[in-house]
């Protein structure tokens, strides 16, 4: 008969847990295993001078042990703030860990002639030069993770500490039994010469994760004004060197009670030292069973927000309890709270904390913490200590104690307030956009007082582009030093330019008056336009031309019937008159236009397309007040021209559609008709249920447009069943399907791969959809922007942000994704049951992967397996390598093959072209005329592009492209290009990266040429 399975032990349990913690790469690894010997010695020597402390002084040296600290502590603070940011951090940690050994061994020789003096010093030494490593150790992490990496590895980092500690406390707490506790000190330098010899391979194997700008040397006036300005720029390194304080001096507060419950306990050295260091042991025992089982689920179910609030919470409890009853046991269960959370929940967070500081002030910030607050902490907790058991005795300190939690409770929430503002405000500091009207109302003086050159050449260019950003900044400032440029403006592309400066305010009717007097009349029509435009009257000495008279009756337009009556006439009769009053219409924004507008409509049908913009861009107080016919809206929603879209559905809005019929907008291809539906349906009551069943829809456009209208209307329980019946559950499901896929090159299993994961993607988008509807649109907005960023430290800010969001139920199914975990770990599920749920899945990428292995299995050849080949061929293409695989079916659908024999030219120097190449086989040569022939520069594989600069103008074919041999090109026309572009803008700007490359590298290639010529000139 079998013996029955006994059940595990914790200690087994514990250890399988350990076994199965994943280490993801090397550097990572090595980070831990340096915080696991650190600790190991810093536990080791402390247990050790700890309990020779209290066998000698006694728990009410505690108090005057704090004041020693801190006097030690400061001049360390001079050497840490002056050589932080110089050089390598991880070198830096090496030459402290140098010093440290020659201390702490002289230190232990003086404690050897005994006396209060040396007990101090020994104590006080340790304790320094152990925070002193660790600061600088924390500040070695900033510097070797990101902000998403600090979060996601932060807790094993934490866990290392509690085991090297459990191992340090645990080999003093035996040996203190064998070996004399004075000889025993010694293992604390032995040990940190191992660690000494891991960090320099450490440091020789990898580098930094980011850049970091070296400061140069300088003295503390310099550090601390340093540190107050971004104290002022920050209030987060306010509520961070606050906390800092108040936690500090908590745990002090926390550390005098336990220690004097312990002397009265156990008041000889021998037995003091044995229990400190099995104690010791014990916490980081408890320390690492905290890190491994509590951490990390609580973090990921409360976010850094509330976990701000744990840790302060907890101290307040353990001084309720030594104030209810101070026996040994509470003092130990104080212990593992002041010790072992503090390791391993606090310190975590606190590091977390530092992601919303700026990578350059971080290391300087954690270095005036640690280094300056943490000593003057300890100063203010010995005084406080002193002073209130004097007159209170013990129970006073833990009143105060219970204060004190209080209060760090208080700023342990403000700074979880603070957090998520705090890493968009980093993610800002990268970003300005100058659409935006509030920008250009705040900034615009700014702006034109430091550029004035800059903004006359861009406004007298013929860049429109540059123009119109020009014309938009000078209109909310004074024009006067632009005035020759705007008169230019205005009489050439006048319109336009009288719209801008309307939109500006009447800020510039005193300058434009003065060019009255002598202006030509053309130039006078534009003034006129622009006081109209903006409400005031025009001036005495008009003329009496029809323009001017139809004019001055737009002045009069709200006041008097006769003049709206007049001008309407005159409209519909004179085309002249009907032209100039368009952009006093666009400009002014005011619905009393519209009937006017209707009219001339009808009798002029060369202005229709700008009327309908202009009506399009109208106010409107009620549904059906276009006075547009329905056949007009009808055929502009559905026209093949996306401005005529857009402008069909802002009409088909006014003319008071349903909102069925509007939600139709939000499936168009294009994202301004989805915008402009979006707008429409928001400010509808019945738009729920007309959006709701397209939630099901295959694209995911068509979702985020959904989400985005069911967001703003409130129907925010709609959303959150969405998310957690059918996007969530889809997340789970590809992670699962994702670990069954091979990684392999076979055509079906690499689609499958991008389908999945832009399927992840799209559930990221629609949940940052949804918490831009429910109030974080700016946030959301700067996540976005940085989450592709090539910056990888801007990219995890960007991750890290999105996980910090107080929406708990929103952010946390999304940390597996953002950390790069895409395939779930756990029992694998066959292939035959995948291709089987793939096939009837809603993604059609997903579907066309699963028929094409499928057909592998038969043997049977299938169509899907060279449209999959070709997509893949396209994706290795770099300016096709970040878009979707809609994206490339649309691209390969335009691109046509052509072959070429051998010695064919395919692209002839000085020639005018038009077309994209890209090679799909065999090989071609690049070959340049010159005076004594042709010049061979480089030889193009199958993947190359060439000729992509005739798709932005008419220049040269710059060079001669021949074939090798057979070759065969994919050819994309300009034409084909440029309506991708629009549909499609992501391949335009991928273009546009490629070429930034090439151009770099150009340049870079230049400057080496240079140099090699230089050191030829020098060496001759």
């Amino acid at each position: 008969m079998a013996k029955p399975m006994s059940a595990p032990s914790g200690i087994e349990m514990l250890l399988r847990r350990l076994r199965r913690l994943p280490i993801p790469n090397d550097r990572i690894g090595h980070l831990v295993l340096s915080a696991f010997l650190l600790a190991t010695a810093n536990t080791f020597g402390s247990s050790l001078a700890a309990a020779r402390f209290l066998s000698t002084q006694g728990g009410e040296g505690i108090a005057i042990y704090y004041m020693v600290f801190a006097l030690v502590s400061i001049p360390a603070w001079v050497v840490y703030a002056r050589m932080i940011d110089r050089g390598s951090r991880v070198v830096l940690l090496q030459r402290f860990m140098v010093a440290v050994i020659v201390m702490t061994a002289l230190l232990i020789l003086a404690s050897g002639f005994g006396g209060t003096a040396a007990d101090y010093a020994l104590y006080a030494g340790i304790s320094g030069l152990e925070s002193l490593l660790y600061s600088v150790f924390q500040v070695v992490l900033i510097d070797y993770l990101t902000a998403r990496e600090m979060t996601r590895y932060s807790t094993r980092v934490a866990v290392a500490l509690s085991a090297g500690g459990m191992v340090g406390g645990s080999l003093a707490g035996l040996l203190a039994g064998f070996v004399s506790p004075f000889w025993l000190l010694f293992g604390m330098p032995l040990i940190l010469c191992l660690c000494l010899a891991h960090l320099a391979w450490l440091s020789l194997r990898w580098k930094p994760a980011g850049e970091r700008e070296e400061q140069g040397e300088s003295g503390i006036l310099e550090n601390l004004r340093s540190i107050g300005s971004m104290m002022r720029g920050f209030l987060i390194a306010i509520l961070l060197s606050t906390a800092l304080f108040l936690n500090i001096v908590t745990q002090c507060i926390a550390e005098y009670m336990v220690f004097n419950i312990y002397t009265d306990s156990l008041p000889d050295e021998q037995s003091l030292a044995k229990f400190f260091g099995l104690m010791s042991g014990a916490l980081n025992f408890v320390g690492v069973a905290i890190g491994l089982w509590l951490t990390s689920p609580l973090m990921q179910r409360l976010g850094i927000a509330r976990m701000n609030l744990v840790f302060p919470a907890a101290c307040g409890v353990s001084f309720i309890a030594m104030l209810a009853s101070p026996a040994l046991p509470v003092a130990m269960f104080a212990h593992v709270v002041y010790d072992g959370l503090s390791k391993n929940i606090d310190a975590p967070v606190t590091a977390i904390n530092y992601n919303a500081v700026p990578g350059r002030f971080a290391s300087r910030l954690r270095a005036f913490n640690d280094s300056l607050i943490y000593p003057m902490a300890l100063a203010v907790s010995g005084l406080l200590v002193w002073v209130v058991a004097q007159f209170a005795g013990l129970f006073g300190v833990g009143v105060l104690g219970v204060v004190l939690s209080l209060c760090f409770l208080a700023c342990g929430w403000s700074i979880g307030w603070r957090y998520v503002s705090g890493l968009v405000g980093i993610l800002r500091e990268g970003a300005v956009d100058l659409d935006r009207d509030e920008f250009l109302i705040r900034e615009a003086s700014a702006v034109a007082a430091s550029n004035s050159a800059d903004l006359v050449v861009m406004l007298s260019g013929q860049d429109r582009t540059a123009t119109d950003l020009a014309l938009r900044i000078v209109a909310h400032t004074s024009i006067g030093p632009f005035l020759e440029p705007i008169t230019e403006k205005l009489t050439t592309s006048g319109d336009e330019t009288v719209i801008a400066l309307a939109r500006g305010g009447d800020r510039h009717a005193a300058d434009l008056l003065t060019l009255w007097p002598n202006a030509e009349p053309v130039l006078r029509v534009r003034i006129a336009q622009y006081l109209v435009a903006v409400g005031r009257s025009l001036p005495e000495d008009r003329d009496q031309a029809p323009v001017m008279i139809a004019l001055d009756l737009a002045a009069r337009l709200g006041k008097s019937p006769e003049a709206a009556q007049a001008l309407v006439t005159m409209a519909q009769s004179q085309l002249e008159v009907a032209t100039a009053l368009l952009p006093i219409a666009a400009a002014r924004c005011d619905d009393a236009f519209t009937p006017m507008l209707v009219s001339i409509i009808r009798n002029h049908a060369s202005l229709e397309e700008v009327i309908v913009k202009t009506i399009a861009a109208l106010p409107y107080s009620k549904p059906g007040s276009t006075g547009l016919p329905q056949d007009l809206l009808e055929e502009a929603v559905r026209s093949n021209d996306t401005g005529r879209r857009v402008i069909g559905y802002q009409l088909a809005v006014r003319g008071g559609w349903p909102a069925k019929r509007i939600a139709v907008g939000l499936t168009d291809r294009d994202e301004s008709v989805r915008r402009v539906a979006i707008a429409a349906l928001v400010a509808r009551k019945d738009s729920v249920a007309a959006v709701l069943p397209m939630l099901r829809d295959e694209n995911p456009s068509v979702r985020l447009a959904v989400i985005e209208v069911l967001g703003h209307v409130g129907a925010t329980e709609a959303l959150f069943s969405y998310l957690q019946k059918d996007a969530f559950p889809r997340i789970d499901r590809y992670r699962q399907w994702r670990q069954a896929v091979p990684d392999s090159n076979l055509a079906w299993a690499a689609i499958a791969r991008i389908a999945m994961a832009e399927a992840n993607q799209a559930a990221i988008d629609e949940v940052l959809a949804t918490l831009a509807a429910l109030g974080h649109k700016q946030t959301v907005s700067y996540i976005r922007r940085f989450l592709s960023a090539r910056d990888e430290r801007m990219r995890a800010r960007a991750a890290e942000a999105i996980t910090a969001v107080d929406q708990r139920r929103l952010v946390t199914p999304l940390i597996p994704l953002l950390d790069g975990d895409t395939a779930k770990r756990g029992k694998t599920l066959p292939i035959k049951t995948v291709l089987d749920a793939m096939s009837t899945s809603s993604l059609p990428w997903l579907r066309r992967a699963a028929v094409a292995a499928r057909s592998l299995e038969s043997d049977m050849p299938n169509a899907e397996h060279g449209l999959l080949d070709r997509l893949l061929f396209l994706r290795n293409v770099p300016i096709f390598e970040s878009c979707s695989l809609d994206d490339l079916y649309a691209v390969q659908q335009v691109m046509k093959r052509t072959d070429y024999l051998s010695d064919e030219v395919i692209v002839k120097q000085g020639a005018h072209g038009e077309e994209l190449f890209v090679l799909l086989e065999g090989e071609v040569k690049v070959r340049q005329r010159g005076p004594s022939g042709f010049t061979d520069f480089a030889t193009l594989k199958p993947g190359s592009m060439f000729g992509e600069m005739a798709l932005f103008g008419e220049g040269e074919r710059s060079a001669d492209i021949v074939a090798v041999g057979y070759a065969s090109c994919l050819v994309l026309e300009r034409s084909h290009f440029e309506d991708l572009a629009r549909q499609r803008p992501g391949i335009l700007l991928q273009i546009c990266r490629v070429l930034g490359g090439r151009l770099r590298a150009a340049n870079q290639k230049l400057h080496d040429l240079q140099t090699t010529k230089s050191a030829k000139s020098g060496l001759l």
